[in-house]
């Protein structure tokens, strides 16, 4: 004699229950991509390294000695804003960047002959009320112009390393699979345990 159990499963309630949860796990995955992919970006230029952990070129001796930003590519911070900002989504497509005309130079580095066109430049004034000038120095309109010259149009040869802060698409596809992957799976076992 034995005893025993039987429990027939139906496959269609599991089906059933995913197929409903299809589109806002599809539409999830790719909002939760997005905000990774800015973490990101921002963590590179937080660190002045890669997405995968190299570190940025130093900067030149020279410039870092007159510098003023918070960090490597932070000068004016136009840059880190503009590329750490949400992504752009059309679809399952997730666009991060930054469309500032120097930001692929610091992408992918630069290394050539850059001309220079002609102007004059004035770096600051003050007030001459009660001060007495150098002979360098000229009266204008009540104050003191410092550093006016002109510029005459010349090249100069740059040399900008590469500080990628946008992550390579290695990388991206690897680690944003993982994040969609995770995502997925742990949105189809609350699914399955009747979490909504």
């Amino acid at each position: 004699m034995s005893i025993q159990t039987k429990i027939t499963l139906q496959p269609f309630d599991i089906g059933k229950r995913l197929g409903e949860r299809a589109a806002a796990i599809q539409a999830g995955v790719v909002l939760h991509v997005a905000e990774w992919l800015r973490f990101t970006i921002r963590k590179s230029f937080q660190e002045q390294a890669t997405a995968e952990g190299t570190p940025w070129a130093p900067l030149s001796p020279k410039y870092a000695a007159r510098k003023t930003g918070p960090g490597i590519l932070r000068e004016s911070g136009a840059m880190f804003e503009q590329a750490a900002r949400a992504p752009e989504i059309e679809g399952n497509t997730i666009t991060a960047g930054s469309t500032l005309p120097y930001a692929s130079v610091h992408q992918l580095g630069f290394e050539g002959d850059v001309s220079m066109r002609a102007m004059i430049r004035r770096v600051r004034s003050r007030d001459v009320f009660g001060k007495m000038l150098g002979k360098n120095n000229k009266i204008v309109r009540g104050k003191i112009a410092l550093g006016i010259g002109n510029v005459a149009k010349h090249s100069r040869h740059m040399r900008i390393p590469a500080r990628p802060y946008l992550p390579g698409e290695e990388f991206t596809q690897r680690e944003g699979g993982a994040v969609a992957t995770d995502f997925v799976k742990s949105e189809i076992e609350a699914g399955l345990e009747g979490k909504t």
